[in-house]
């Protein structure tokens, strides 16, 4: 799972390999999108 780029390659190695780190990068991923999603609705930068 090398050359895959870093967060694409950690998250699928952790996640196919198990690892509760690949579950965790994840969910903080996930979380980042959402918030960031959220504030630039709130500031009126996305539609």
């Amino acid at each position: 799972m090398t050359g895959l780029g870093c967060s694409v390659g950690t998250l699928l190695s952790g996640i196919m390999a198990g690892a509760a780190s690949g579950w965790l990068l994840g969910a903080a991923m996930f979380a980042g999108l959402t918030a960031t999603l959220l504030a630039g609705r709130r500031l009126r930068l996305l539609p």
